[in-house]
Order: structure tokens, then sequence, then C-alpha cells
């Protein structure tokens, strides 16, 4: 009997051994404890039924993880009536603010996941009283998945769609009303060579698990996300049916998915108010409540609140569609009558162009086949170099300095994808350096990359008048004329 009772003692022990081991991995940590600030206060008494908070490129969290994996991964919040979540992005990590003590809100661990990685720039959000986590990227490639958190398991389980459509979920609406979530983000599949970004425009009705193509993000506005020099902050608007994005101090958008339309940013305060300072501190943790619109900034450890009124008179139409929509043909026959069509039309406006641009002395594109000319002297400088540089100078005179987007248009090559634009321009500007550094025998660049004064985190190109001077003689000496 001595014996079978000390074989039991050392079972019991064992097993109490095993679960203060195993209690990081059942997700038994100890509540962390927060002190309380601004942001914190104000979304843990909010009233308001439903706050989303979005992440702009800064770095946060809030306490220090218990796992070493969760140190790289930034906090986040969502308040979801009385409850306020705290969740870490890129994780399953999911976290709830649970008793308030003191000066502390202490946050308690709700999941007892193990994976992580797999869900990056994910859309988290509730409805219904059901916390879920949609699309997102990770180990190269982008994913479809609608996972929701399950309080009996306290797993993320998922939902079975009628199709998944992989996208990174940049920007999203949820219409809490009909259940509806809208998104678009980036297709890109970065294990694939030839792989470009193309955001889709999708609807994910939360009730059916439907999953609906609506079309294509807006060309024009796709194409100043892609080549934006500057973070892209986004800010929740979701009264006016949709999300603010800022993307320069030129190009401030609202994208209304609830009517499917893109309105233009009209009251330059709104956008001051949200562009950072001269301390390069960026918006952060930004949400709406009632009519007024809130942030913290990136690196302010006091989490200090702003805040500020945004109504739709604020805006006007753009004139623009968010997205072009996806039109399915009904029969094999009108499809290819309208291609011909297309074709027809899109032949006789390539040959009007040309027959217009003929003469003009901008108007050959630049290709890499054109700068890899072998039949021409390599430190000549050819026609397309000394259009975009007497471009530039004459910008430079005017103290207009050229941008990323002037160089584009300039060598007509707006519409094609973001990597061939970069190639394309380092090519033609290095190329151009190269020969000036030649003939010049010295070390100065004849286009030089600069700061704008306007704001410090653009780069700007120009010519000085005495490289200018140079570069003419230079010319003539080749038989040339600038």
């Amino acid at each position: 009997m001595k014996i079978k009772h000390c074989i039991s003692a050392y079972k019991i022990l064992g097993y109490f051994i095993c679960c203060i081991l195993w209690a990081p991995v059942w997700g038994q940590e100890k509540p962390h404890a927060v002190k309380l600030n601004p942001l914190l206060t104000r979304l843990y008494h909010s009233k308001s039924p439903y706050i989303e908070t979005t992440i702009n490129n800064s770095f946060q969290q809030f306490f220090k993880p218990s796992q070493d994996f969760a140190k790289a991964y930034t906090h986040q919040l969502l308040k979801v009536g009385k409850s306020l979540y705290l969740f870490a992005g890129g994780t399953g990590l999911l976290y709830r603010a649970d008793t308030l003590k003191g000066d502390s809100l202490y946050f308690k661990r709700l999941d007892k996941t193990h994976f992580y990685g797999y869900n990056g720039e994910a859309a988290y959000f509730a409805y219904r009283d059901t916390v879920y986590n949609f699309a997102g990227a990770g180990f190269w490639t982008a994913n479809g998945h609608l996972r929701y958190y399950s309080p009996f398991n306290r797993e993320w389980n998922i939902k079975l769609l009628n199709k998944e459509l992989p996208v990174r979920t940049i920007f999203h609406f949820l219409d809490r009303n009909n259940g509806i979530l809208h998104y678009t983000g980036d297709q890109r599949n970065y294990s694939e060579k030839n792989s470009v970004a193309d955001f889709i425009v999708a609807e994910l009705n939360l009730n059916t698990q439907e999953n609906r193509l609506k079309g294509k993000l807006n060309p024009l506005l796709k194409d100043k996300i892609l080549n934006t020099e500057m973070p892209i902050f986004r800010v929740p608007l979701p009264e006016l049916g949709g999300m603010m994005i800022l993307l320069s101090l030129e190009y401030q958008y609202l994208m209304d998915f609830k009517h499917e339309r893109l309105l233009r940013l009209t009251n330059k305060s709104v956008a001051d108010f949200f562009w950072g300072n001269s301390a390069g501190m960026m918006p952060q943790n930004c949400f709406m409540e009632n009519d007024s619109v809130f942030y913290t900034y990136g690196h302010d450890s006091s989490m200090q609140l702003y805040g500020m009124k945004i109504t739709r008179k604020d805006f006007e139409v753009a004139g623009e569609p968010l997205f072009i929509k996806e039109t399915p043909w009904k029969n094999i026959g009108f499809a290819l009558l309208g291609c011909l069509a297309l074709c027809s039309f899109g032949y006789m406006l390539l040959i009007g162009k040309k027959q217009k641009e003929g003469n003009h002395p901008y108007s050959k594109k630049i290709t890499v086949e054109h700068l890899d000319n072998t039949s021409v002297d390599p430190l000549h400088f050819i026609d397309e170099e000394l259009n975009l540089i007497q471009a530039i100078h004459e910008s430079t005179l005017q103290k207009r300095y050229f941008a990323v987007d002037d160089i584009n248009t300039h060598m007509g090559i707006k519409r094609k994808t973001l990597e061939v634009q970069k190639k394309i321009r380092t090519e033609i500007i290095s190329r151009i350096n190269h020969k000036f550094r030649v003939h010049s025998e010295g070390e100065n660049d004849l286009i030089e990359r600069v700061r704008s004064e306007q704001d410090r985190r653009y780069f700007k190109y120009m010519i000085r008048t005495e490289n200018m001077g140079q570069l003419k003689a230079i010319i003539q000496q080749q038989g040339g004329r600038l």
C-alpha cells in the first residue's frame, strides 16, 4: 500500500510539473499590466459599440511578450462592445483587457495557438460578437482565409468560403449593418518570378460566407499607391462608408466602399493634421468615434491623443470610380466582336497619337532597348537622354524640381509596372551621370537627387547651372547641340 501511495504521489507531482512547463503553450500566461495612457483610457471607457484602429508603419508593443517570437510583432487594439481586445498582427495571439486596478489595465491572453507568420497584414475585425482575422500574407505568398476565434477551444478556426481570393488586405471597410466586408489589396505572389502587384476589389458576406470579386482598383489610384515615396496613412472612417488614405501632400482620398466611388480630400487642414510633424513622428492608432477621428504619434510612449472632426463636407467627388468592374461576356461571339472593335479603335488612336506627337521633342518613349542600342557610341549622349536632361534643367531654373512621377510621365512609362519604371529610371540616370563624369573628368553627377524642402521624406531631381554649362561644351565637342 505504501508503494502504491508513493507512486500516486509521484504521478501527482509529475502532473503539476507538466502544468508549469506547458503553461505558456496552453496560453495560461499571467495577465500583463499596462499603465493607463490617454489612448487606453479613451478606448476602455468608450461607449461606442465598435471601434477599429489602424497601424501606420510604426512598431509598438504595450507590454513585453512572454514568447520570444512575439517580440517582433506589433500590437493593435480593437474595441467590441464592452471588450477591449489587443492582438499581435501576423500571429494568433489575442488578449482582452480583463481588469482595471489603480492606474494599470491588465490584459489576459485568450488563445492557446502555436502558429504565427502566416497572416501578416490581415484584417482584424469583429461581427456579431465574433472576432475574425481575414487574408494576409506569409511564407512568400498571400491567402484569402477567413479565420475566427473560438472561445470554446481557444483556437483560431477557419470558415469555408465559396472561393478564396488571396490578398494582403491593405484597405478594408466593414459594413456592420449588413455583415459585408469590403476590401482591396495586393495579390502579388513573391514565390513567382513574374508576379506583379494586382489590386482586386471584392466583398465578403459574413452571413453566407460568399466571396465576390467586384473588379480591379482604379488604375489611377493603384499607380499612386505603388509609386508614392511616402508611407501610406490609413484612417478608418466607418461613419463615411470607407477608409481615408493619405498618399502624399498632393493626393488624399476617401475610398468610399459603400457607394463604390473615390472622393478627394478638399479640406487641407485635415491633411496637415495627420501629416506627421517636423520630428518625423507619424500617425498611429487611428480610429473614428462618432464624427471625430483620433490618433497618437508613433514612438510617443505617452500615447497622447489628438483629434478633430471629419465629415462628408471635407471631401468632393473625384469623378472617378473606386474600381473598374468585371464585365463577364455572355457568349463568345460578343466577346470576339468586342475585342475586334477595341483593337481597331486602339489602332486608330495610336496612329492619330503618333501623327499628333510626331514633331514633339519629348514624344519618344524610353525603353531598355533604347538604352542598350549598341550601334551608338556608349559615351555619346542620345536624343532621349538629352530630352530628359533639358526637361529637368528647365524645371530647375523655375525652382520646380523633377519628381519621380514627372520622370515617369516624361519617359512615357507611367502605365508600366513599378519594377519596370524603377529599372528604366535608374538605368537612364546612371548612364547620363556616368557619361558626364567621364567627359568632365570629375566626380560630380549631372542629375542630382535632393530632398524636398516641403517634406524631407521626398526626393526630387535637379541639374546645377554650372554642370549644365559643362554639358553644353561636351555636346558641342560631339558635334551636337542642346
